[in-house]
């Protein structure tokens, strides 16, 4: 049995081969998603999510203008190089402490 409370759902865990209902734990488990799923119903929202593995077919034209992009200037990535390989570990250790921007390498020549 479930029953929410909040952001969390309230679980009646029963231990195997319980038949009666008396024998409960109750457990409290965080629930994932949006944090206010009513509002987005009560504003008719849609909610859709995408993946790109949905939109292969559109690759092809997609490396044709990015690679145009790029080549122009209009757009640009950013990346934090890191020189020589000793420096490896501090360029692990930057990136997860989201001390980098976009791609992090590690220049070895």
């Amino acid at each position: 049995m479930t029953r929410r409370t909040g952001r969390e759902i309230r679980v009646r865990r029963y231990p195997t081969g319980t038949v009666s209902g008396d024998d409960f734990e109750v457990v409290e488990v965080p629930v994932s998603g949006p944090r206010n799923l009513f509002l987005a119903v009560s504003k008719d929202l849609t909610l859709r999510g995408f993946r790109a593995s949905s939109n292969l077919h559109l690759l092809p034209e997609m490396r044709r203008r990015v690679s145009g992009w790029l080549r122009s200037g209009e757009l640009v990535h950013r990346e934090t190089v890191f020189e020589g390989l000793a420096s490896a570990p501090r360029a692990l250790a930057e990136m997860i402490a989201g001390h980098t921007t976009g791609k992090t390498l590690v220049r070895t020549t």
